[in-house]
């Protein structure tokens, strides 16, 4: 499967009896002949063709080996000699069809509509389609003289059987992906590693919905079966083609990727002169290939029939990636309507092959270059006023999504205010009594602050409070404000563990935020927000604006609770600002359920992990449990999807996906409340149902830049 053009003969006098090449004799052809007749004489349709009924009683065991060579040899064969001149355009069809079938009995669906109805193409005619002296644009190369680069089709097996050449040109250009990848991983193994992971594909059932997947794939050796590599990409879905714009802006290093896959096919490909009669094999999962552009005469036009075809004795196993993709084209389940063999050359459905027509717009399936931090609303009022009415008009929310959230935690700016009993707690004197006898509690155990827990922090009266807190966290307004620490009064690190300790006694459990400090391997479990720039550098890049004196737009956190205490405070500015993310739902069920749909899909959300760099997960997810409440969980990161200071973005959004992200924000600010956090307060959130943000400040001369407080608690910085 691994090969160069050196090893690979075409010459009739020395690759005839190659596993490659089969010239037909003159018994095999009266055997085909004698198989036609047999066909025509059952009088069926052609979805009926099959070893049975079309046999061949001494070639069939000829073509079950060229399946054998596809599968496990060179990946592709030429059978050469069909004398096509001899018989109409249906009776070769037969023909073609027919003796495919010995190779791989099931075919592929290339269409899903014939003259405007459901139906289920299963051939396609590959000639230049466009109206002589017409400036028709078409999305598919193949359907031009036009030169087609190196790529893959779709299905396990590509056949084309040559029904008439061109005047000159349109040779045949095949390469052993195998080769290419050998070559990669011994000189481009960074290349490999970028081919492996997710690209962004478009759908072709729904040019707005776009998919993840690699464009390499391994499959290690197991039992009787080799290890594979397999390759499956498209060109023109990145780069576009006539009317199919370009749908997807790749990174530098992608397109260098998607470049030497090129360049490399074209170091060791070799090139086939199709003849009138030929019929061509390939294996679409290990074989690349192109073709040269050509030039039809008065009399010679280069007319080629098509067939995706599989052969379940012999198929790979299909990567999960791909599984959907081949369930569309050969399951039974995916029918669409009568199995249509056009006759004459027709151009694929529009869903198919994205003609250009007036009426289609494609500005919502591209790709933006930028998006800010900080949303901009004139983009966003632009992206909005770009969506068809009538998609809108049309669109219905996700399966199982509710038309409306009725809860204490759906509130906006004018209904929260009756709610500050519930979510403002002011401390007492007696309450202050009982935290500070908690302190000197834990102080005299002598034990690490990781200990802390209401065991340790015994808060007899005030537990109880603490306990409502959650409750209304979880199952009200989903934030709270307790207030009236005096910090003045303590140590940092008796403030901290006065923090954790009451904190303990709402949500006991304390997340991770860190894994190193001081270089070595910790868990890091409290972090300090601060403007960590020293006044030297104030406009230093970091990762987090967290940690800036800048403004920060409307996210989510980690984890289920988001608790800050304020140790002290700015000259101006720095107010947290809440908005409930579910009213912020009702609002786009009731206007923009488009969005949701948009938000209910996989993003690209990056992490950490340089093995596996991206996750796909959708921003929004709905809970509909037995014995339980509905739940909305909004949780996103707008600095991981538009980038921040020297963190950049590693995966593209669509401008739908862009438009989503600043509906987000854009609701939050309209519905949100704002806290001016005062020393001694902390505050407390439901991170699943609350957005929050920060306006900018300004600290004053008295405060200055600390790179870190040491104490017996880890902190990161």
């Amino acid at each position: 499967m691994a090969w160069e053009a050196k090893d690979i003969s075409l010459d009739h006098a020395h690759g005839g009896g190659t596993p490659y090449l089969l010239i037909l004799q003159g018994p095999q052809l009266a055997e085909i002949d004698a198989a036609l007749k047999h066909f025509q004489c059952l009088d069926q349709p052609m979805e009926t063709l099959n070893p049975s009924t079309f046999p061949l009683p001494g070639l069939s065991s000829i073509l079950r080996s060229v399946s054998g060579n596809l599968h496990s040899g060179y990946g592709f064969t030429l059978i050469r000699g069909v004398p096509v001149e001899r018989y109409t355009r249906e009776e070769n069809m037969i023909i073609y069809i027919g003796i495919s079938s010995h190779i791989g009995a099931m075919r592929g669906r290339q269409d899903h509509q014939f003259k405007g109805q459901p139906a289920d193409v299963m051939l396609a005619h590959i000639t230049d389609m466009r109206r002589l002296g017409g400036e028709q644009n078409y999305a598919l190369a193949a359907y031009t003289d036009s030169e087609v680069v190196f790529h893959t089709d779709v299905g396990d097996i590509v056949s084309l059987f040559v029904l008439s050449e061109p005047a000159n040109g349109g040779e045949s250009l095949l390469a052993s992906g195998w080769t290419v990848y050998n070559a990669l991983a011994e000189n481009r193994p960074d290349l490999v590693r970028v081919l492996a992971e997710d690209w962004p594909i478009p759908s072709a059932q729904d040019p707005d919905l776009i998919k993840y997947r690699p464009l390499l794939f391994y499959q290690p050796a197991s039992g009787s079966t080799p290890e594979r590599v397999i390759l499956q990409f498209s060109r023109r879905s990145f780069s576009g083609f006539g009317a199919h714009s370009q749908l997807n802006r790749l990174s530098p290093t992608q397109v260098e990727a998607l470049d030497a896959l090129h360049f490399l096919a074209e170091k060791f490909h070799v090139a086939m002169e199709l003849k009138r009669g030929d019929m061509q094999f390939i294996n679409n999962l290990s074989m690349i290939h192109a073709r040269n552009s050509y030039v039809d005469g008065p009399g010679s036009r280069r007319h080629l029939l098509r067939l995706w075809l599989r052969d379940p004795e012999n198929a790979w196993a299909t990567p999960d990636a791909l599984r959907s993709r081949a369930d569309r084209l050969y399951d039974e389940k995916s029918r669409r309507g009568p199995q249509i063999f056009p006759v004459d050359a027709i151009p694929r459905s529009a869903a198919n092959i994205f003609l250009v027509c007036e009426t289609q717009a494609y500005n919502m399936d591209q790709y933006v270059d930028s998006i800010p931090y900080l949303p901009d609303r004139t983009e966003y009022e632009a992206r909005a006023r770009s969506v068809p009415q009538h998609e809108i008009d049309e669109a219905v929310l996700p399966e199982g999504f509710p038309i409306y959230l009725s809860s204490k935690m759906a509130w906006d700016r004018e209904s929260i205010l009756s709610y500050e009993d519930d979510y403002i707690l002011n401390l007492d004197d007696s309450q202050l009594k009982e935290i500070d006898d908690a302190l000197q509690h834990f102080q005299a155990l002598g034990k690490p602050l990781e200990l802390l827990s209401p065991a340790t922090f015994p808060l007899p009266s005030l537990h109880s409070v603490l306990r409502g807190v959650s409750d209304n966290i979880h199952k009200g307004t989903g934030f709270s404000l307790v207030r009236g620490i005096p910090v003045d009064r303590y140590s940092a690190e008796e403030n901290m563990i006065i923090y954790v300790g009451v904190s303990s006694h709402i949500g006991r459990m304390r997340g991770r935020q860190g894994y190193q400090y001081n270089d070595s391997p910790v868990d890091v479990v409290v972090t300090h927000i601060t403007d960590m720039r020293p006044p030297s550098d104030p406009t230093l890049s970091v990762r987090i604006a967290g940690y800036t004196n800048e403004d920060i737009p409307f996210h989510t956190d980690s984890g289920d609770i988001v608790s800050l205490f304020a140790l002290s405070e700015p000259a101006e500015g720095g107010d947290s600002q809440l908005a409930s993310g579910w009213r912020v739902y009702n609002e786009l069920a009731r206007t923009r359920p488009d969005i949701i749909q948009v938000l209910a899909s996989d993003w690209p959300i990056p992490r950490s992990k340089k093995e596996d760099p991206v996750l796909y997960r959708p921003l929004i997810h709905y809970q509909n449990c037995l014995g339980a409440p509905d739940r909305l969980l909004i949780n996103f990161s707008r600095r991981g999807l538009a980038g921040y200071g020297d963190l950049k973005r590693t995966r593209l959004l669509s401008v739908r996906q862009a438009e989503a992200l600043d509906a987000l924000h854009f609701l939050a600010e309209r519905f949100h409340i704002s806290m001016k956090l005062q020393k001694g307060d902390m505050q407390f959130f439901n991170n699943w149902s609350i957005l929050h943000a920060r306006r900018g400040y300004k600290d004053g001369p008295q405060q200055k830049y600390v790179p870190y407080v040491r104490s017996n608690f880890p902190q990161v910085h």
